[in-house]
């Protein structure tokens, strides 16, 4: 026997040997706790939770991605077309000037093949030159300046943010058309703001070490108490029942 049961109200106490008491703790011991099994089943299904919730943000990820290449494709295109009117304009008036070049070879070489020929067919050929020559002068079809300008620019664009972090970066088009105007703007739905917001999560969804509630917690009396007290343990111990705490003091064995 262990402890001291002679006097007092211990001496009413029924006797247990230490064998007796040590088979039962250790059945106790072996049974299942409620509340820890409870508790494993909770983190294995928020474990399943948040593997699921990574899963979506990288397909969140993946499908974002694909919207920005789309806006990307669409700005890029828009803009060759831009481009591709401006080179349009410019190759016209290449065209132009190289026709008004060869108009003035071809008037020249058209002179020395008339000098040839007969004087007086070269006296009546000469005032027809002549007036020829004369329109010409006027330069009617010439341009001193091009009016395609370099107007095309990058401004606005792209943003990807989060309801956390908020907008960050940017990229998009303004430009040109063949006469500088016309726009490209990648904004709204066709190439704006792709925005990625974190959802709201419900308590269930939330990250580790949330504190279980107090009367989830509560302690029962076991075999095991009954057992301490025979081994003149409880008249010195207490429980707090809040904090799940146990103190002892002056233990008399």
């Amino acid at each position: 026997m262990v402890g001291n049961h002679a006097n007092g109200e211990a001496a009413r106490h029924q006797l247990v040997s230490v064998s007796e008491a040590y088979q039962t703790v250790l059945q106790e011991a072996r049974t299942v706790d409620p509340v820890l099994q409870s508790r494993r089943s909770e983190i294995m299904n928020q474990i399943a939770a948040v593997n699921q919730r990574a899963k979506a943000v990288e397909r969140m990820g993946e499908q974002t991605e694909a919207q920005i290449e789309e806006m990307y494709k669409r700005a890029i295109q828009e803009l060759r077309g831009i481009i591709q009117e401006k080179l349009n304009v410019l190759h016209g008036d290449e065209i132009e000037l190289k026709r008004q070049q060869g108009e003035i070879d071809h008037l020249e070489e058209y002179l020395k093949y008339q000098q040839q020929g007969d004087a007086t067919q070269f006296l009546f050929s000469w005032s027809r030159h002549s007036a020829y020559r004369a329109e010409l002068h006027d330069f009617k079809f010439f341009r001193n300046s091009i009016d395609v300008e370099l107007d095309v620019r990058v401004s606005g664009g792209i943003n990807v943010s989060t309801a956390e972090t908020g907008n960050t970066g940017g990229v998009g088009i303004i430009g040109g058309n063949a006469n500088g105007t016309g726009k490209i703007s990648k904004s709204g739905s066709g190439g704006g703001m792709s925005q990625m917001t974190s959802g709201t999560v419900s308590a269930g969804m939330v990250g580790m070490g949330m504190p279980r509630k107090v009367q989830e917690r509560r302690i029962q009396r076991r075999t095991s108490d009954f057992f301490a007290e025979s081994l003149a343990m409880t008249p010195s111990m207490t429980w707090n029942d809040v904090d799940d705490q146990c103190s002892i003091a002056g233990t008399d064995y």
